[in-house]
């Protein structure tokens, strides 16, 4: 048993020894390759900052014109529901015009009609008198000329008959003296 612990122990150190020594001869080939290396990093990172600069200056600007936007988007936002509002004050406006327009337009033509009705039957019973008046000044000439033709025909007939009696009478005288 002596003997394995001591293999073990050899093989342990040998292991440790064999660490350690591949340790330190990385450590010397990356120092070496790690400079040249470190010099490029730098020079990179050097590129690096000055590109990392040149985007914090962008996203500044693109954070303040974001934020510029937004202020005016909201102004924009209120001008436009200030014109809404306006606008929809304007048609009540117009629509409440629109109606009073129409209620005085329909009191208006009410008024005419009424006029225009009440003239018309103005006009009609004037017509309407003059009609009858000259119907019944017609009807009295009317009137006037058959009494004027029954009296010349009475007369007629009366002057007829009493030119027969003349005539007969007249006769009777001379048929008597004769």
């Amino acid at each position: 048993m002596e003997t394995q612990i001591l293999a073990i122990v050899v093989l342990l150190v040998g292991v440790a020894l064999g660490a350690a020594a591949g340790w330190f001869l990385l450590k010397t080939r990356a120092s070496s390759a790690s400079a040249a290396d470190l010099a490029t990093l730098r020079e990179r990172l050097g590129g690096k900052e000055a590109e990392l600069q040149k985007l914090q200056l962008a996203l500044s600007s693109e954070v303040a014109e974001h934020k510029h936007s937004r202020a005016e988007s909201v102004q924009l936002k209120a001008a436009l529901e200030g014109e809404r509002r306006a606008a929809q004050e304007r048609k009540d406006s117009f629509k409440q015009a629109a109606d009073e327009l129409t209620e005085k337009f329909k009191a208006l033509s009410r008024d005419a009609l009424k006029d225009n009705n009440q003239s018309f039957l103005d006009l009609a019973h004037s017509t309407l008198q003059k009609f009858q008046a000259n119907a019944i000044a017609g009807e009295i000439d009317q009137e006037v000329r058959t009494i004027a033709a029954k009296r010349e025909f009475v007369m007629f007939t009366v002057l007829n008959h009493l030119c027969a009696r003349d005539f007969e009478h007249r006769a009777n005288q001379f048929h008597a003296v004769a």
